[in-house]
């Protein structure tokens, strides 16, 4: 049986996806599809935190993934894929939305310390490390890149694995996006059953993408003119709030004083899929007291 302060955290993760819908044009699949995958992880026993990370999709399909934190406590010493690791801190699930409700996409967990696959040396240890039961179950992991040439270094590797040319020509324009204090992230995915890259590898960016160097950054790597509208359009209305009571489920007449319900931007994304060039945003839903 769940207790109050689950049945609040999950009343509040339902009503932050049900304001983002009205107030972000968010998939309306998004409320019910965080409200299940919520109770699956407290059936599991997890502690999630009221928070709500949402992907949006800017392909046209409106679909907006859900991404759900929990409190971990301690070093946790896991392997997958060849890594053996430390994960610290919280976890992220990422849930696919789909018709049929969520497809446990992956869990994120944050690296302390990394032993690397042997293809990997050279490359540091990745900032987090995941596997995917919706792809397969492959490794993902991502990277700090703090300059150019730490981007270039992985083009050897993207070559002998098959990375899609396209991916691969974009690189330098890529490039003249970090400097200057700005770093950005590689996210690469390793082949449960060769060991080989994926030909999924994507740029994640703490960046406005308003910003016209962004832009023909993303023009220049084959992003859609449609899509970067989109993706433009979600930048302008963020950092977005609004105004919210919280529920207390079970206890209907109990009022709470109105709170602000705050979105924010966490980054975006340029990934490449069968030579098709994709950006997604990344938002995280929170209560700010």
């Amino acid at each position: 049986m769940s207790t109050l302060a689950q049945r609040v955290t999950l009343a509040f993760i339902e009503d932050a996806c049900a304001w983002a819908v009205s107030t972000l044009a968010v998939d309306p699949r998004a409320p019910a599809a965080a409200s299940t995958a919520a109770g699956g992880l407290f059936d599991d026993g997890r502690d999630v935190h009221p928070v709500v990370g949402l992907e949006f999709h800017h392909d046209g399909t409106r679909r907006t993934d859900v991404i759900l934190f929990t409190r971990e406590d301690g070093l946790r010493r896991m392997a997958m894929g060849g890594f053996t690791f430390a994960a610290v801190a919280q976890d992220a699930f990422e849930f696919d939305t789909v018709d049929v409700g969520t497809v446990h996409a992956g869990t994120f967990h944050r690296v302390a310390d990394a032993r690397v696959p042997p293809a990997l040396e050279g490359f540091g240890s990745p900032l987090l490390l995941a596997e995917m039961p919706a792809r397969d179950g492959n490794v993902r992991a991502v990277y700090s890149l703090r300059d150019a040439d730490d981007l270039f270094s992985w083009t050897a590797l993207f070559e002998r694995d098959g990375i899609p040319a396209e991916a691969i020509c974009a690189m330098p324009s890529v490039a003249t996006l970090i400097g200057d204090g700005r770093r950005l992230r590689l996210a690469i995915e390793l082949d449960r059953a060769t060991g080989l890259l994926g030909s999924r590898v994507g740029i994640e960016a703490v960046l406005n993408p308003t910003d016209p160097a962004v832009c023909d950054v993303l023009v220049a790597s084959g992003v859609a003119t449609s899509d970067l509208e989109r993706l433009r359009d979600l930048a302008a209305l963020l950092p977005q709030s609004g105004r919210y009571r919280p529920r207390v489920p079970d206890l209907p007449a109990m009022q709470m004083d109105e709170r602000t319900i705050v979105a924010e931007p966490v980054h975006f994304s340029l990934s490449w899929r069968h030579g098709a060039a994709l950006v997604k945003t990344y938002v995280a839903v929170r209560s700010a007291v």
